[in-house]
Parts: C-alpha cells; structure tokens; sequence
C-alpha cells in the first residue's frame, strides 16, 4: 500500500527525460512544495518527481520555475542529489495542472537600448492614419 499526495508549487529544476530499460518514457526534477500555512519556521519542502508515459510528456514540456499542481504515490527514499544534498522524499506523479509561465500579450523580453516593436494582427484601416 502506499500513501497518496497532492501539492503545488513550483519546479526547482528543469525536467530531464529519460528510458527505463524496458523502453518506457520517464522525467524526473524536483519541485518546491509550497507551505499554504506559511509557517515561519518551515521553509518550502524540495521533492523529487518521477512521471512515465504521457504524464511524463507532460512534465518535461515544462521549465524550471513554473508552477503546478501534482498528485501522486508518495515514496519515502534516501540519496544524495547532485548538488550534495540529501534527499527523502519523492512523489510519483499521476496527474499534473501546469501553469506555463508567459509574459502578458505574449510579448518578448525587451532587451535594454532595443526600442519596443509592436505587431498587430490586423492593418489599421485608412481612416485612422
């Protein structure tokens, strides 16, 4: 038996892709859990999601940064991750509701000394130039 999961927050790494060896899409990255209480003395909780097949598609069309929503089968593990630290907890996702961080109006990050370029998706008619 294990333990179900629901949390949201925000990816703390990029999803990275990758083959089990019986040929079956995984990603896997961690995700900053955030604390809907915010308590002052616990700071947000960084677990580790696996996904496979299509959540694993879904997953990996995502940046580190963006915020979501998963729910899963929880895992209780030990290791170490990359960067040194030492890891527990990891949710196996099941279902996930991405929201892709975009910037208003789909526009482009203007570059500081660029001037601003503005597309329209129709010509201003005649009587108003």
């Amino acid at each position: 038996m294990s333990s179900k999961i629901a949390g949201h927050g925000r990816l703390s790494s990029q999803p990275q892709a990758r083959n089990t060896k019986s040929g079956i899409t995984m990603t896997a990255c961690f995700m900053y859990l955030s604390d809907t209480a915010q308590a002052e003395d616990v700071d947000d909780l960084n677990v580790g999601l696996v996904a496979f097949n299509k959540v694993a598609d879904q997953l990996l069309k995502l940046s580190k940064g963006d915020l979501l929503s998963v729910s899963g089968d929880l895992k209780i593990n030990e290791w170490q991750g990359n960067d040194g630290a030492q890891r527990k907890i990891q949710i196996v996702v099941q279902d996930l509701v991405a929201n892709k961080v975009t910037r208003p109006g789909g526009r482009k990050k203007q570059i500081p000394g660029q001037a601003a370029q503005t597309e329209f998706c129709d010509p201003v008619p005649e009587a108003f130039s």
